[in-house]
């Protein structure tokens, strides 16, 4: 019987993703995995659509978040992401309204 395991695992994509040094942050993948968000240290948060080949980032902010988010999740239908930052403060941004500086 060998030893060895087998490579099980590949990776997919490799995606652009600055000022997120700190030790963790939790990603969210939309219910119908075609939006991947996650946020960084500085308040930003990074979607990607994941349904095509390699995208640039929508970048969202707001002037008043600049504490790290560590958190993100999707609404079932996916218009709705929420950010859970260090200094427990809760964002929400909506994507028909947009209630955020998009960069």
């Amino acid at each position: 019987m060998s030893s060895a395991i087998p490579e099980q695992s590949e990776m997919l994509h490799s995606f652009e993703y600055g000022n997120c040094d700190i030790w963790y942050m939790r990603f969210a993948v939309s219910y119908n995995f075609e939006t991947l968000a996650a946020g960084n240290q500085i308040g930003k948060v990074f979607v990607w659509d994941i349904s095509e080949e390699p995208t640039k980032p929508v970048i969202l902010s707001h002037q008043k978040c600049s504490s790290a988010i560590r958190q993100v999740s999707f609404s079932p239908d996916s218009s709705i992401l929420i950010a859970v930052t260090d200094d427990s403060s809760i964002w929400r941004w909506d994507k028909s309204t947009a209630p955020c500086d998009v960069i």
